[in-house]
């Protein structure tokens, strides 16, 4: 591990909490809640932004809930040290339009167009590396290292979040990211906002904030296998990648597959001008989705090539008038009376 300053220490982050936007819930990483509460996500979305040239992942994270308890910790691992800043709800809503299938009438012909943190000594001895400790927009974040898996267990236990009920079973995935010298990114929720998210059946649900990770990585990666640890039993995860060719993932399905041209360029940052200000001429455009169960998350997601053809969903409805003119016509020639 690089040269930082130890620090032992029990932690409670106070956050700010944004007010629930109108996308359903998702979220990347894992969230803990106190013993004897249910926590769990339902769906996972991002935007992978990777610069192959220059060996950099920008991750962009909307995360979400649904729980019986408004205390609860996020933790994000990551392969490099990352830099955290503020992202935007309108790149997760601009992604979905500019990625959403065409629809058409059959009438048409057949072509397609296209708070404070407060420190204090641990009594059962090991540490954490607290790298950087900053509010970034409305959170209070820290960048986490550890030698090994059982000093950061112990942070997480001390400071609520790890109990006899989850302990075992986070300790062996946070074990195999200490084994790669991954990094942890832990993120508080001030239970007082819980008055600004919704409430049905004894369970708070929304969206927090959206966040950035920047961090550098040869190969785009989504950390996957830690969300086992609070998925519902069944969970889409969708990802919205941009790099310089198109990409995909085991068992994804790609529902959106685009290489920006000039003209396409200007076209979107016009319409979509927060997630076009992040394209530039050339970038491939995906959109890949699969449903994974808990079990099925063991890997992190590593996204690699898939060939360089574009997609777009395209829907018909109504009646299929041009067909039913074409085939009756033809067989009104086949059946119709042949003079002798």
């Amino acid at each position: 591990m690089p040269n930082r300053i130890r620090v032992t220490a029990a932690l409670v982050l106070n956050l700010a909490l944004a007010a629930a936007a109108a996308v359903p819930a998702r979220a990347d990483g894992a969230m803990f809640a106190p013993w004897g509460y249910e926590l769990y996500e339902t769906e996972q979305v991002a935007v992978v932004d990777h610069d192959a040239a220059a060996g950099v992942e920008t991750l962009h994270v909307l995360p979400g809930f649904r729980t019986e308890s408004s205390d609860f910790a996020w933790l994000v691992p990551v392969p490099a040290l990352p830099e955290v800043g503020v992202s935007d709800f309108d790149l997760f809503q601009e992604a979905v339009s500019l990625t959403a299938p065409v629809w058409r009438s059959r009438d048409e012909t057949w072509g397609c167009t296209r708070s404070d943190v407060y420190y204090g000594a641990l009594d059962d001895g090991n540490g954490v590396d607290i790298i950087d400790d900053r509010l970034v927009g409305i959170y209070r974040t820290l960048v986490l290292g550890a030698d090994d898996a059982s000093a950061l267990a112990d942070s997480l236990t001390a400071w609520g979040f790890l109990h006899d009920g989850n302990r075992e079973a986070t300790l062996a995935v946070l074990d195999a990211y200490v084994a790669r010298s991954w990094y942890f990114v832990a993120m508080k929720v001030d239970p007082e906002a819980v008055e600004e998210w919704q409430q049905q059946g004894g369970y708070w649900y929304g969206n927090l904030s959206p966040v950035r990770l920047e961090f550098a990585t040869d190969e785009p990666v989504y950390p996957l296998a830690i969300s086992m640890l609070s998925a519902a039993p069944s969970s889409d995860v969708i990802l919205y990648t941009i790099a310089d060719r198109r990409l995909t993932f085991p068992g994804a399905t790609t529902l959106y597959a685009n290489r920006v041209t000039d003209g396409e360029l200007q076209e979107i940052r016009g319409a979509y001008p927060t997630f076009g200000a992040q394209l530039h001429a050339g970038d491939f455009v995906t959109k890949l989705r699969r449903t994974f169960a808990p079990d099925e998350m063991t890997e992190d997601l590593v996204l690699a090539p898939d060939g360089d053809d574009e997609f777009h969903q395209v829907f018909y409805s109504g009646i299929p008038w041009t067909a039913v003119l074409l085939l009756g016509t033809g067989a009104w020639l086949k059946l119709r009376p042949r003079r002798a």
